[in-house]
């Protein structure tokens, strides 16, 4: 029986009437704290058995890794209203398909005709990048009005200049197709039910196709998701769930995978993160230098900080740039370069130092597979 609202819970040292005990608490069915625990721990072991393989292969890890950068980034979600304010008010709560982890929203750009927009499950990561833009650019204008510096003035000018192209970019790079593979399962069999446990995908592995390019032998592995064996240089993205063409990898940052589509514009979006970062940066190690005399405790205390952060990002983002001026360069994707991929074997797809660069700079990009038609058609499978 519930307790009365006299009661405080507390159980007198002397009781000769019946023990109450809360509506909120639920009975435990007879059982001990111990035997109650067991039964949490085979329950869980049991759910374990049913999505776990016994022993995993590559697909089946990688799928494993995606979710655990999947539960990291999820320690974050408290910057995710941010995006979900941004995409409720642009694009509304209903898409118009959905295919793997992706919501296609159908919407009018200005006085263009309507297109199909992309908005991935992890789109919400670029609250975080967004959210520390956003601050470091209202503490770097509130320190140069605190210093009234004419020369600091203008060269704010550039820091807002890169932040507006950082916010352009940001946007081009997640709400853009980044080169998906039309899954074969809308043809046979619909949509998926669910997603499938490391298990189903282990177990509905097939031996890899091969193909020649520029006489060298290239693996076409079986995607057990989209159902199909996968282009060569393309990769499934269990956090996107969809295959890319020319998979780079997929950035945790902004929450978008990187491939065919879209990589000279990610290439564009982390030089133009590092420029963010490096010209207050030293524009404000100038200023301290030459004018330390002139400032405050507290004037020069904050200037150290912003300078340390601010030159401690520039050097991440810019070592990213870098390594992706040398992906393009020598014509290697990130994926390719972790698994030594042309260690012992010429690559196939390299034209050249300078027409590797001419060519990703310069080519015309593909068409999305977002058009009219496979919208439609993923709209009578949901």
């Amino acid at each position: 029986m519930p307790l009365p609202p006299n009661d405080t819970g507390v159980l007198a040292e002397h009781v000769n009437g019946d023990v109450l005990f809360s509506s909120e608490v639920e009975e435990s069915g007879r059982g001990s704290a111990t035997t109650q625990l067991s039964m949490v721990l085979a329950d869980f072991a049991e759910q374990q058995q049913k999505e776990m393989p016994t022993t995993m292969g590559g697909e089946a890890r990688q799928a494993f890794s995606a979710r655990r950068i999947q539960a990291l980034s999820e320690r974050f979600s408290f910057l995710y209203p941010l995006v979900y304010v941004i995409e409720y008010l642009v694009f509304g709560t209903k898409p118009a398909a959905r295919i793997g982890h992706v919501r296609i929203f159908r919407k009018r750009l200005l006085f263009f005709w309507p297109v199909n927009i992309p908005v991935t499950k992890t789109s919400v990561s670029y609250s975080a990048p967004l959210t520390v833009a956003i601050l470091l650019y209202s503490e770097i204008t509130f320190y140069t009005k605190s210093l009234n510096d004419e020369w600091m003035w203008y060269m704010h000018r550039y820091t807002t200049f890169f932040l507006v192209l950082f916010m352009i970019l940001l946007v081009c790079c997640v709400y853009t197709d980044p080169g998906f593979v039309r899954p074969a399962y809308l043809e046979t069999n619909g949509s998926h039910i669910g997603e499938l446990t490391l298990k189903e995908i282990e177990a509905k592995q097939r031996e890899s196709r091969w193909e020649m390019v520029n006489g060298q032998p290239q693996e076409r592995k079986w995607c057990s998701t989209c159902e199909i064996y996968r282009p060569v240089r393309a990769a499934h993205c269990y956090l996107c769930g969809l295959c890319v063409y020319d998979h780079d990898h997929h950035c945790s940052v902004i929450g978008v995978c990187v491939g065919r589509r879209n990589v000279r514009v990610f290439l564009f979006f982390v030089i133009t993160s590092t420029l963010l970062t490096l010209i207050p940066g030293l524009t404000l190690l100038v200023k301290l230098f030459f004018d330390a005399n002139s400032l405050t405790a507290w004037q020069f205390g904050i200037g150290l900080m912003l300078i340390a952060v601010l030159l401690g990002l520039s050097f991440v983002v810019g070592f990213l740039s870098l390594m992706m001026l040398y992906s393009l360069a020598v014509e290697t994707t990130t994926r390719e370069r972790l698994q030594n991929a042309y260690a012992d074997k010429k690559n196939p797809f390299t034209r050249g130092l300078l027409r590797n660069i001419l060519w990703h700079m310069c080519h015309r990009t593909v068409p999305s597979l977002f058009d009219d038609d496979f919208v439609q058609l993923c709209a009578t499978q949901v």
